[in-house]
């Protein structure tokens, strides 16, 4: 299900297969000429009782799950997300992603749904090019030989850090970071370096930064 006008946008002019569109009659006459697709006309309380948010928006619409790719190992840069429990910041991750190119995000088991409503309407529509895989990430790690980057509260700067090749940048969760299962897994650590005193930063945000660094 996706909320939300330019997330909607962006699913029908997307590869996946749409199955449904509701809009309200005024949406309707604004889009449906450029558009070309069936929409079925709905008021705004039926969107209103569809929605999972307070303020729904004037178009939902509703498509398959994308079938899992297969592995693909060869991208440059690859993110592996650790237990990320906030479905906001994995739709943020997943924008974040777009920006940068990459297209390859694998998740732990423990991750939240990529298809969770607030993941969806945060990627503000790069769910549609992003693809986003669950797996045991140690088994991952072993099966490469792609450098891993994780991310944690003591490594490297990361404005010290080589200008690498490419690797695997692994993002931990926002309240225990990186597994220690995946800590047995050979490694780089490496870390923003605190100038004030937070006690640490929104997954999301510091996936940001780290991933400005070492893609550029």
């Amino acid at each position: 299900m996706v909320e939300g006008e330019k997330s909607v946008i962006e699913l029908i002019n997307s590869e996946l297969i749409l199955t449904n569109v509701f809009a309200t009659p005024e949406w309707i006459k604004s889009n449906a000429s450029t558009l070309n697709i069936p929409i079925t006309e709905a008021s705004k309380v039926d969107l209103e009782r569809m929605s999972f948010f307070k303020t729904a928006s004037p178009v939902i619409a509703t498509a398959k799950q994308p079938e899992n790719r297969s592995l693909d190992l060869t991208q440059k840069w690859i993110l592996a997300l650790d237990g990320i429990n906030d479905p906001g910041n994995l739709g943020t991750i997943i924008r974040i992603a777009d920006w940068y190119g990459i297209s390859q995000i694998y998740c732990s088991p423990t991750t939240v749904d990529q298809f969770n409503p607030k993941t969806i309407s945060s990627t503000m529509g790069s769910f549609t090019r992003v693809s986003v895989q669950y797996l045991d990430l140690v088994e991952l790690l072993k099966s490469t030989n792609k450098t891993a980057y994780f991310t944690l509260m003591e490594g490297e700067s990361i404005y010290k850090t080589a200008a690498p090749s490419g690797g695997i940048i692994v993002i931990g969760s926002e309240a225990n970071g990186i597994s220690n299962e995946l800590m047995s897994i050979p490694h780089n650590s490496i870390t923003i370096p605190r100038v004030g005193n937070a006690e640490s930063l929104n997954a999301a945000v510091a996936t940001g930064i780290i991933c400005d660094r070492l893609t550029q």
